[in-house]
């Protein structure tokens, strides 16, 4: 099942280290996160991911790794999400196996038309607006441009990312966003388990 609120973990949080936001979102009833450690070692993410594992495990929650397939298999992780320089959804399901949760990032028409024929399990379509968690940042889209762009993928999920708030949803989901993922208005919340709540209500 791909989940409306999909978290993604930062690194860069006073208070919070990868791990502990997955906790604390995962307690706060998030049921989805996707470890992202850009900056990280192979091994470094390796070790980071199997303790994910083990957390995501036992709170219930599906864990996507952002970029990396051999961290994704080294962790057993439940998926990977891919950017557009990434290795092809076809050779990271040879390497991952059928089951594998696959996502990929998409910014424009181009990006959503190679995918239709992909086998991809959803978009991550963005960004919404600007966000300072990606160094480099595609085209702002904006409501206008999801409106645009989400029903031309078919049956394939979008996942609205970039800055996105609570007042953001009721519009989005109106031009056909599935669902959205959320990294800092989560894991700089003086209060998770509110924001979670707050997030997870609305996407009812």
């Amino acid at each position: 099942m791909i989940e409306r609120l999909q978290h993604i973990t930062q690194s860069g949080i006073a208070d919070l280290d990868h791990l502990q936001q997955i906790e604390a979102v995962g307690k706060a009833g998030v049921k989805w996160t996707q470890l992202r450690m850009k900056e990280a070692t192979t091994d470094e993410f390796i070790t980071v991911a199997i303790k994910a594992r083990e957390i995501t495990s036992r709170l219930g929650m599906t864990l996507i790794i952002n970029d990396n397939i051999e961290v994704a298999k080294m962790c057993r992780a439940d998926g990977v999400h891919l950017g557009q320089d990434d290795l092809p959804t076809a050779e990271a399901r040879r390497i991952l196996g059928d089951d594998i949760i696959i996502g990929r990032t998409c910014n424009t028409l181009k990006h959503i038309e190679a995918l239709k024929n992909d086998k991809v399990n959803y978009i991550g379509l963005g960004p919404f607006r600007h966000t300072s968690t990606k160094k480099t940042l595609s085209p702002i889209l904006g409501l206008e441009g999801y409106s645009r762009l989400c029903p031309l993928a078919g049956n394939i999920p979008i996942i609205a990312i970039g800055g996105i708030k609570h007042s953001d949803i009721k519009d989005l989901r109106s031009v056909g966003v599935y669902g959205i993922a959320v990294a800092s208005e989560l894991n700089r919340s003086d209060n998770i388990q509110n924001a979670c709540s707050n997030f997870l209500k609305k996407l009812i």
